[in-house]
């Protein structure tokens, strides 16, 4: 599963029903605000699940049922309200006139981090946004990320900037989903830093030995 520019519809479908990950969906929610046509889909979607439990015939619930209700419910307070619980708006050192997505309005982030010449990443703190895989991340112009692939799903909200992977060119407003399937080496374009909200499912696969100690400083 892979898609350009937007989410995946499979995506948007979790992300609408309540059963994506808060990391992600937080990062859907800063596409969101860019696309008119991504928010015409979730609300489409909305409806056709809305019409779906409106034509459930009436009878016993599936033994699982509440249980799988209060899953749910447990999965969007967490989207809403666990970023709630620590101080509001801690921020890396960022561009002047550089605003953060609305959907960042109540999460932390860290200190920038050095993770290679020109790239730097902030994570998301707290427990929730620390196991959501949520980060910053910010490579100056005319840098490039090691070549790499992916254990699980990335998704990523280009913030500003611009960069090319070989599959397409992104910039402010833009949507990446990859999956395994996706080896990719992003190149900054322009002469702006670029700055993504990305969640991973995962770990990246960086390839070669200096990749690999790359991968070190990232997980650390």
């Amino acid at each position: 599963m892979t898609s350009l520019h937007h989410p995946s519809d499979e995506t948007l479908v979790r992300h609408a029903a309540g059963t994506l990950g808060a990391g992600p969906s937080v990062v859907v929610e800063a596409h969101l605000a860019h696309c008119s046509r991504c928010r015409a889909a979730m609300n489409d979607f909305e409806a056709i699940g809305g019409a779906l439990l409106e034509a459930m015939p009436e009878g016993e619930p599936p033994p699982d049922g509440l249980a799988r209700v209060l899953a749910a419910i447990d999965r969007g307070a967490a989207i809403v309200a666990a970023p709630a619980s620590v101080p509001p708006r801690a921020r890396p050192d960022l561009p002047e006139g550089f605003q953060l997505p609305s959907s960042l309005d109540d999460t932390n982030f860290g200190r920038w981090r050095w993770i290679a010449p020109g790239i730097h990443i902030s994570r998301a703190e707290g427990a929730w946004a620390r196991a959501s895989g949520l980060k910053l991340l910010r490579v100056e112009p005319g840098k490039r990320l090691l070549d790499h692939g992916h254990h699980g799903i990335e998704w990523t909200c280009i913030l500003s900037g611009a960069f090319s992977d070989g599959r397409a060119r992104f910039v402010a407003g833009d949507f990446s989903e990859v999956d395994q399937s996706v080896e990719h080496r992003p190149v900054i374009e322009g002469d702006t830093a670029c700055i993504c909200l990305v969640a991973m499912e995962g770990r990246m696969k960086p390839h070669g030995l200096i990749g690999r100690l790359h991968q070190m400083v990232f997980d650390a």
